[in-house]
């Protein structure tokens, strides 16, 4: 399979330790092929002859080699898991470092829990295909070979007697297995989305228990884990067919040669310490055969979990950096949008957008929800691409630098800000991980935040919790405002950054803003208008086109959409 294939270059770096398991499968496939002469050489030379003696060295010899193959045993298991593990670290860190160069819209298109199930679960499924699967299916598989060599050099009639049944066996495990594997797949695919689903409702718990709908939740998820329930029915059967039809021809083919074999020695053509050897064979054969189909049902999950894993791989980013890019060591800050046009899929956002922003100017972006101004800001740091016209920085097409120094000299503030569980100092060095303590308090005084956080117990070592729940709104937006001042970037872009705090507390913030604003580009998205009065200038966006750009006197004077909205809002704050 072409999944196997792939899976291969995980396998090359420890080719070395890989090759000892194989050596030590293949020792461990053949001391099992010799248990059989042993029981021969018991019941035709030994017990016959009534040697005690002989009998003792023959058993002890036997017991040594034993020993030692459960030593062989003990550092296969060892190094298997090892190897395992590596190969787990290996493709989990390259999966992970995948998941976070792909574009903002595959992420648009997948549910978290769904995207988390493919790197825990379909990853940690592997383990037991490369430890109990791959390596234990490789032992039964030599130790077939071993015994169908050792049975025909014994007795070539009997061996074919044996092996009469096989081809009908072979047909069902084939046939199981391509069953298995699809129904595995279904399986993996359903736990994704039982995942994705309690993910979802965990993460908004709140709204669950707020509009009383835990029920609701609780049917999506069931009604998911039903159908993973039939899948899981659906694949035992498969199991118990392949099972019964092992047995059963395990069962047949030992009775025909207790009778094939009681013939020839009646008529002394074999012994019978060769018939007990031959008896054993038929059980040494088809004992991996049954292991084999249990160890089947893992490996057909692992290959599942593989192609899920493989279908992520297979996503290419949709903003990639071209071959050479740039990257400016000290960037001004001039953005430049030329004849920009961006589409959501079908949907067109934004319609020949022109506007150039000079470096130290503060500019607004005003306009009704789902204008586009949230849309247009995206775009400077190529969270997406264009499909039409050019983006510059400082002269240069956006498309033309490197990730890295766009996204570095890129600060953001969102309406919405996303603290990480850990302290309030690690959220902060997010923003700059060498900082210093005097750096930090220095950004968190400029964003109005170093007051409350040494109030708290901790300071600023407080544990906040997943996504900060331990903290109000406004305390997250002025943590997040002060990882912005300490990361200093030439770019600024403010997505209603500001709109979760009090009033008191947003006079205070403006006030450091307005020293943020300095020697620095700045995009400013605000709901409350009249914190961007004093905005260079305010570009006003409607239905994804620039409709108005002037300074907050010229938009009112012109009575266009600026000013509707201006006086709405005011008429609103009087009412």
């Amino acid at each position: 399979m072409q999944v196997l294939k792939r899976f291969v270059y995980y396998l090359k770096p420890y080719w070395f330790l890989i090759a000892i398991i194989s050596l030590l499968m293949v020792i461990a496939a053949l001391v099992n092929a010799l248990v059989p002469q042993l029981v021969r050489i018991v019941i035709d030379d030994i017990v016959y002859d009534g040697s005690y003696e002989q009998l003792n060295r023959v058993l002890f010899f036997a017991a040594c080699i034993l020993i030692i193959k459960a030593g062989f045993h003990w550092v296969r298991v060892k190094l298997n898991y090892k190897v395992a593990q590596f190969i787990l670290f290996d493709l989990g860190r390259d999966l992970t470092s995948h998941l976070y160069r792909l574009s903002l819209r595959y992420y648009e298109r997948n549910i978290t829990g769904r995207i988390m199930a493919r790197v825990i679960s379909d990853v940690n499924s592997l383990q037991q295909m490369i430890v109990m699967g791959s390596s234990q299916l490789v032992e039964q598989l030599l130790t077939i070979i071993a015994v169908v060599i050792f049975i025909f050099l014994m007795n070539w009639q009997l061996s074919l007697i044996t092996l009469v049944l096989f081809p009908i066996l072979l047909v069902v495990v084939i046939y199981v297995s391509s069953r298995m594997r699809g129904t595995s797949k279904e399986i993996q695919k359903k736990i994704g989305e039982m995942a994705g689903v309690l993910q979802e409702a965990m993460g908004g718990i709140k709204v669950v228990k707020s509009f009383n709908r835990h029920q609701r939740e609780l049917e999506k998820f069931t009604d998911i884990a039903q159908e993973r329930k039939k899948l899981g029915v659906k694949r035992g059967s498969l199991i118990a067919h392949l099972e019964t039809s092992v047995d059963f021809t395990t069962n047949i083919t030992t009775v025909l040669i207790l009778w094939y074999g009681g013939i020839q020695v009646m008529s002394e053509q074999l012994t019978v310490g060769e018939l007990a050897s031959f008896v054993t064979y038929v059980q040494l054969l088809f004992r991996p055969i049954v292991r084999m189909s249990m160890l089947n049902n893992i490996l057909q999950s692992g290959i599942a979990s593989l192609e899920r894993i493989y279908e992520v791989f297979d996503e290419v980013p949709e903003v990639r950096e071209i071959e050479n890019p740039i990257d400016i060591k000290n960037v001004k800050g001039e953005v430049k949008f030329e004849n920009v046009c961006f589409s959501h899929g079908t949907k067109e956002v934004l319609k020949n957008i022109n506007l150039t922003v000079k470096p130290g100017e503060m500019v607004a972006l005003v306009g009704p929800s789902g204008a586009g101004k949230s849309s247009l800001v995206n775009l400077i740091p190529r969270f997406y691409d264009i499909n039409e016209g050019s983006i510059t920085v400082d002269g240069i097409d956006i498309r033309e630098l490197t990730i890295d120094c766009l996204r570095r000299n890129t600060g953001m503030v969102l309406q919405e800000p996303l603290l990480f569980s850990g302290t309030i100092k690690e959220n902060l060095l997010y923003a700059k991980e060498d900082a210093k303590d005097e750096e930090i308090m220095e950004a968190a005084k400029a964003a109005h935040a170093h007051d409350f956080i040494v109030k708290l117990n901790q300071g600023y070592d407080t544990e906040i919790g997943e996504k900060g729940v331990r903290l109000s709104v406004g305390q997250k937006q002025r943590i997040a405002l002060a990882m912005a001042i300490l990361k200093n970037p030439k770019i600024l872009i403010l997505d209603e950054a500001t709109s979760s705090l009090d009033s008191e507390s947003e006079n205070l913030i403006q006030k450091a803003l307005d020293q943020l604003y300095r020697d620095r580009t700045t995009f400013v998205i605000a709901h409350r208008l009249s914190t961007i009065v004093n905005a260079h200038r305010i570009v006003v966006i409607d239905k994804g086109e620039v409709v108005a750009i002037g300074s907050h006197k010229e938009l009112l004077q012109q009575d266009g959409l600026y000013a509707k909205l201006y006086k709405a809002q005011f008429s609103s704050c009087s009412g």
